[in-house]
């Protein structure tokens, strides 16, 4: 990726509003889908997909904290204070190419008295990492915008101590958001059936059709975003011994909540048989193998 490239994704991620549940913008910012992705992962709705992955560590013998970890794409700096709060690890390292989006990891880090997570700017496509380092490496909404696949998860296996594991939290769906006739189809049937107080946006704007991007569309606004989504888990299963994976779909449902979710109230019974109906629906298909799944957590090892 050329500098100009480079410049427009820095750009594009270090103003990024924070991701948070309730707020409901993105799919994943409503509670009821957070209990669905937990459910699919870790089998009980009160378990996010970190807390899976502590359990799957203990269950290997692996007693917390582990000596340390690697962030790829971290991004404001979410993931490494929450995992604190877990007492993961005793030295986080976290790399990411939005100058402000670093800037704001530091800060947060250092108001609540985090030294042992260390911040940096990094070009992740050209990363060199040091040999047998870390425990754990973690790829969370970040590897779907990388385009040296095969060199970054060479550097990671080499990266990673024996016993070492490589977490994934990912978008694996179409390259550059060319979805499927399929899917464009099924999510605009259930958008048209859905009432209009559900399809109405922040700003008042009635969602009415959901279209599938042009390639140059996607480079005006990210040329990083899901640069090479669809080849992530054939690259990675070239590369690494996957020993747990979990689907856990986003398929209908990334796109149909997108803008929209904070209108699904759970205090509401009608709103939640609604919400619950597009689960079903999701859930169907990806059972009988009409839709494949756009998201997954996956435990890799050299």
């Amino acid at each position: 990726m050329d500098r100009s490239l480079i410049a427009k994704v820095k750009k594009h991620w270090g103003k990024q509003g924070e991701w948070q549940v309730g707020r409901g913008l993105h799919w994943t910012e409503h509670a009821a889908v957070q209990e669905r992705i937990n459910r699919k992962v870790s089998g009980d709705p009160r378990k996010n997909p970190f807390v899976f992955l502590i359990d799957f560590l203990q269950q290997r013998g692996v007693s917390l904290p582990v000596e340390r970890c690697l962030t790829l794409g971290c991004g404001a700096g979410r993931l490494e204070r929450g995992l604190h709060n877990h007492g993961f690890c005793r030295q986080h390292d976290a790399y990411d190419i939005a100058d402000k989006s670093i800037e704001q990891a530091r800060k947060a880090a250092k108001d609540e008295n985090l030294s042992h997570i260390h911040y940096d700017v990094v070009d992740l496509n050209q990363i060199a990492l040091p040999a047998d380092t870390y425990d754990v490496v973690f790829g969370v909404m970040s590897v779907h915008h990388f385009t040296n696949l095969e060199h970054i998860f060479d550097e990671v296996r080499r990266s990673l101590k024996p016993g070492g594991l490589f977490f994934l939290n990912e978008f694996v769906g179409p390259t550059k958001f060319q979805w499927t006739d399929r899917q464009l189809d099924v999510m605009n049937a259930l958008l048209k059936i859905l009432p209009e107080r559900y399809r109405m946006g922040k700003k008042r704007n009635l969602k009415t059709q959901i279209v599938r991007p042009t390639v140059a569309e996607m480079d005006a606004i990210d040329p990083s975003e899901a640069i090479r989504s669809g080849e992530i888990l054939d690259v990675l299963s070239s590369r690494f011994r996957i020993v747990q994976k979990r689907d856990y779909g986003g398929t209908l449902l990334h796109l149909l909540l997108e803008g929209i979710a904070f209108n699904f109230d759970q205090a509401r019974p009608e709103d939640v048989r609604i919400l619950g109906m597009l689960f079903e629906v999701e859930d169907a298909l990806l059972e009988t193998g009409e839709l494949p799944s756009d998201f997954t957590v996956v435990v890799a090892e050299p």
